[in-house]
């Protein structure tokens, strides 16, 4: 729902975190025990499948975890396979029904099932995956921007944060939540302008998130800074 998110944690220890206004369905989560050669035994192997079916979710899919697929994320137009890796998939544009990847740790497959085509996404890259075009291009994500002149402090009624400046940003994306991990985001939003509305937070103090979106609509690295929301002091002159 809006303003809400959710995390869960897989069978092999992989956290996938859905965004607000996001649909995910878990379709497979399993083990199979298969006959190791080297004793007696057997061992276990993981296969997983989710299926994002509208919005945004995020995963870190566990390392070293022997697997018999790689962890895969499907949206109506395209599939993602991961073996350990950080990586966000969107399917958020209905209206082209295209689907985007940004890998931030490790690497990912996107594939395009219409088209028959795929790519190989390494760390720092992300793609839009278009039914209508066989072509994935795969390109550099913008850099983790630089909020260190920003305030720290959201003075409601107002309640306007200002954005960074980053080369090559449209747009950028604010998260806040109210732990460090993200782990409960209670706003998302996509700000076009030079500020963003935060009015509607509860005072305190909230963890909030920036990244830059180029052109394409990517989203890039995040930088994390510490926030307090707190009423204004008017001041009164004669």
């Amino acid at each position: 729902g809006i303003n809400s998110s959710a995390v869960i944690e897989l069978g092999d220890g992989s956290r996938v975190k859905m965004l607000p206004n996001s649909l995910v369905q878990v379709v497979t989560n399993r083990d199979y025990a298969m006959r190791d050669a080297s004793s007696s035994g057997s061992t276990n192997w993981f296969s997983g499948l989710l299926r994002l079916a509208a919005g945004t979710m995020e995963a870190v899919a566990s390392k070293n975890v022997k697997r018999a697929t790689p962890l895969q994320v499907e949206t109506p137009t395209s599939l993602v396979g991961v073996r350990g890796t950080e990586f966000r998939v969107a399917f958020d544009d209905p209206a082209s029904a295209s689907a985007r990847t940004e890998v931030v740790e490790g690497a990912v497959r996107a594939d395009n099932p219409a088209q028959g085509a795929g790519a190989e996404l390494p760390t720092g890259t992300g793609a839009v995956v278009r039914p209508t075009e066989r072509e994935i291009r795969v390109v550099k994500l913008l850099p983790a921007p630089d909020l260190s002149n920003i305030p720290a402090e959201v003075l409601k009624p107002l309640g306007s944060w200002a954005m960074p400046v980053l080369d090559g940003a449209v747009a950028y994306r604010v998260q806040v939540s109210s732990d460090d991990r993200f782990d409960r985001i209670v706003r998302d939003l996509k700000v076009a302008s030079n500020s963003a509305d935060l009015a509607s937070l509860a005072n305190g103090n909230w963890f909030a998130r920036v990244r830059g979106i180029d052109p394409a609509g990517l989203e890039g690295f995040d930088t994390v800074k510490l926030i307090a929301v707190k009423d204004g002091q008017w001041k009164v002159s004669y």
